[in-house]
């Protein structure tokens, strides 16, 4: 569970990159009441999820189930050099 946070001002600066301000992989999430504000990926190859990334993986122990609600995401940016 993320609930009540500020996450802001994360960067990710490499080869590539996802899920700057939360990275979501396996089990099951509740993310709510949340701040996502002003996070950036800045990278070579993948840029995605500068706010918010979840992957669904569909093999056991995968996100099962995933509430992501009443949260302000915002200002969050995603830029890869290959997509230029």
């Amino acid at each position: 569970m993320i609930r009540c946070n500020i996450i802001r001002n994360n960067s990710i600066r490499k080869h590539q990159g996802w899920g700057a301000g939360v990275g979501l992989l396996g089990g099951r999430i509740l993310v709510e009441h949340n701040v996502i504000v002003d996070n950036s990926i800045e990278v070579q190859v993948i840029a995605e999820g500068a706010g918010i990334f979840f992957e669904n993986d569909s093999t056991e122990g995968g996100i099962g189930l995933a509430a992501i609600r009443n949260n302000l995401i915002a200002g969050n940016i995603s830029l890869s050099s290959s997509d230029q």
